[in-house]
Parts: structure tokens; C-alpha cells; sequence
């Protein structure tokens, strides 16, 4: 929906207001500079509002900004639980861990396969990321022929396998 695709492009707007140098680290950041990493969301609220001139931003854009929530309550910037959780942050947090790994990010050294994408998804289920929103992308064979044509820009794929937990999925006809 618009809803969740503008959520999306704004879930991270609070790193404009954040350290340039703890966002652009390749080591593990100290205790002061994750503090400032896990403040971007609070940040973000605050540029919008500054920049749309609303006293309060919309509830879905809002929600999008908490996308460092996590089921096990071990999130931020507040800690909640899933239940807690909005749905469209459940959403966007799956979507910016897939970014993460496949895109062009600053901390990623080296190309990440589709199949170690689907392996830690599977990985963070119910811990980092919501299980049924996993578990609905990692079934879903049209999804992880998207991410081959949108991150490796491959046109012509006849057979994705992936294996996992002793399972081997086969996704035939990737045309």
C-alpha cells in the first residue's frame, strides 16, 4: 500500500540528524556511538515535523520509525514486545534487514547470496524479526525471484535452491 511504501521511505530519516562518523563506522561501534545510532528514530519524528510543518506526523509514517522494535522485546528505542509492535514497523524491520544484506551499504564487505538472506531470516524469526512475516516471505517463491531481479539485476535464472534445516526448497522457473 502507499501507506507502507511512504513508511518505508522515511523509516530512517533520524540518520540525517545523527554522527556522520558512527553512521559511517566498519567496526563495531563503542557504547556512546550506538546510543546516538539508536537515537535516529526519535530524530526522525522531529525532522519530518520540521520539514512537513505538522505538530504530529501521521501514525503510519510514526510506525515506521520504530522499525528497530523487536519481537523479544530487546528493540529500540522503547523495547516493546510483538504484541507492542505496529504492524507496518514489523514490515519495514523485515524489509531493511533484506536491504541490509543485499544492498549497498558501507558496513557490507562482502555480496551476500539470496540463499544467506533467507537463511537469516529464518535465523531472526520470532527473536529480531516477526515470525509470520517471515514465515510468509520465506514460502513465498515470487518474493525471493524479486530480490534476484532487484539486487542481482538477473534476468535469466532457471533454478534458486535454497537449503535450510535439512529442507531443500527448489524455486523452478525464475523467467
Amino acid at each position: 500500500s502507499k501507506c507502507i511504501h511512504l513508511s518505508t521511505l522515511l523509516h530512517d530519516a533520524g540518520k540525517l540528524g545523527t554522527d556522520l562518523l558512527a553512521l559511517s563506522s566498519r567496526i563495531k561501534l563503542n557504547d556512546e556511538e550506538f546510543r546516538e545510532i539508536k537515537s535516529h528514530p526519535g530524530k526522525g519524528e522531529e525532522l519530518i515535523k520540521h520539514f512537513t510543518g505538522l505538530e504530529s506526523i501521521p501514525k503510519f509514517i510514526y510506525d515506521g520509525t520504530l522499525h528497530h522494535e523487536r519481537p523479544d522485546g530487546r528493540g529500540y528505542p522503547f523495547g516493546y514486545s510483538l504484541e507492542q509492535i505496529p504492524l507496518i514497523s514489523r514490515i519495514v524491520a523485515v524489509a531493511d534487514i533484506i536491504d541490509a544484506m543485499l544492498g549497498k551499504r558501507h558496513y557490507v564487505f562482502e555480496e551476500k547470496s539470496v540463499k544467506y538472506v533467507y537463511d537469516e531470516l529464518i535465523k531472526a524469526s520470532g527473536k529480531q524479526l516477526d515470525a509470520e512475516i517471515v514465515d510468509i516471505i520465506t514460502k513465498d517463491k515470487e518474493f525471493f525471484k524479486k530480490l534476484y531481479r532487484i539486487y542481482k539485476k538477473i534476468k535469466d535464472i532457471d533454478t534458486l535452491e535454497i537449503e535450510s534445516n535439512s529442507e531443500l526448497i527448489v524455486i523452478d522457473s525464475l523467467n
